[in-house]
C-alpha cells in the first residue's frame, strides 16, 4: 500500500495529537468547551512541534515495517509443503525477523508520544512493556482488523471518486488531459485523491482506537471513575472479543484516591501553549 511521506507523517503527528486529547478527557470528568480547545491546541503542539524529531524518527520505521509484515503473512513456511530444509530454514529467519521488528516498532509508539513526548524508541519501549504485562502482545499489536477495514472503505470511496471524475470528465467538452484514454486517466486520478483523503479522516478513528486500547490497558480503573457508562461498554465489548485479557478491570470497588495504575496521569514531558509565549 502506497503512501507519501507527507501523507504518513501527517497521519502520525495526528495519531499524536489525538492520544494527547483523549488522555486528558480519559482523566477529566466533565470537560468544557474552552478546556476541550485548549487540550486539542496543546496536543497538536507537542506533537507537531515539540516531538517533531520523534514522529518523523517513527514514521521512516514504522511504515516500511508495516508493509513487510503484511508480505511476510503470505510467505510464512509450511514444513508439510516445503521440501527443500535449506529454503525453509531461509524462511524462517526472515520471517522471525520480521515479527521481532513489528512487535518492537508499531503504531502504539505514537501513542506515547502524543501522551508523554518520550522519542521514538523509548515510546515503543514502553508501549510494548505495557502489552506484555497484561499479556496482549500477540492479540493487539498484530490485530490488523480496524486497518483493513478501514482500507476497504477508502478503498471503495476511492472508486467512487473515480466514478464521478470520469462523469465530470464525459460532460467536458475538452478533455481534461491530452492522452488516449481521459476517461481511464480521470478515473485513476479521481481514486487516488479519493483514497488518499479518506485515509487521512479514516486515520482519526485508527488513532483514536489505538489511544483507548493503550488507556484502557494502562488506566482502566480511572475511566471506571471518570466515565462509567463508557468503562461498562468497553468491558463488555471486549469481554466478547477477548474473554481472558479484560479480569484486571473486574474491580468490584473503585478506589477514591490512587490507584496501582501501568501508566501514571502525570506527564511531565509536555508542554502547553503558553510555553510558546513565554
Amino acid at each position: 500500500m502506497y503512501r507519501s511521506v507527507p501523507n504518513i507523517y501527517f497521519q502520525n503527528v495526528l495519531q499524536a495529537s489525538i492520544a494527547g486529547f483523549i488522555y486528558t478527557w480519559w482523566f477529566t470528568p466533565n470537560l468544557s468547551s474552552s478546556e476541550c480547545l485548549e487540550a486539542v491546541g496543546n496536543a497538536v503542539i507537542n506533537s507537531g512541534i515539540f516531538s517533531l524529531g520523534s514522529v518523523c524518527f517513527g514514521s521512516l520505521l514504522v511504515a516500511p515495517i508495516n508493509m513487510l509484515f503484511r508480505i511476510a503473512e503470505h510467505i510464512r513456511p509450511n514444513r508439510e509443503e516445503t521440501a527443500i530444509p535449506a529454503l525453509l530454514m531461509a524462511q524462517e529467519c526472515m520471517v522471525n525477523a520480521i515479527d521481532y521488528l513489528h512487535s518492537r516498532f508499531h503504531d502504539f509508539a505514537f501513542v506515547y508520544i502524543g501522551i508523554y513526548g518520550y522519542n521514538f524508541r523509548d515510546a515503543a519501549m514502553k508501549s510494548n512493556e505495557l502489552f506484555q504485562k497484561r499479556g496482549w502482545t500477540s492479540k493487539v499489536t498484530t490485530n490488523d482488523l480496524i486497518s483493513n477495514l478501514l482500507w476497504v472503505f477508502s478503498l471503495g470511496i476511492g472508486c467512487l471518486c473515480g466514478f464521478f471524475a470520469v462523469l465530470i470528465a464525459s460532460t467536458e467538452k475538452k478533455p481534461l488531459v491530452s492522452l488516449e484514454s481521459p476517461k481511464l486517466v480521470a478515473f485513476f486520478i479521481g481514486c487516488f485523491v479519493g483514497v488518499t483523503s479518506s485515509k487521512i479522516l479514516f486515520s482519526v478513528i485508527a488513532s483514536a482506537v489505538n489511544t483507548v486500547v493503550v488507556c484502557f490497558a494502562g488506566n482502566p480503573v480511572e475511566l471506571q471513575r471518570n466515565h462509567p457508562d463508557c468503562s461498562r461498554l468497553m468491558r463488555t465489548a471486549w469481554r466478547e472479543s477477548f474473554p481472558s485479557v479484560v479480569d484486571f478491570v473486574e474491580t468490584k470497588e473503585i478506589p477514591k484516591s490512587g490507584s496501582h495504575l501501568v501508566i501514571s496521569p502525570s506527564r511531565p514531558h509536555r508542554k502547553s501553549l503558553d510555553s510558546l509565549f513565554t
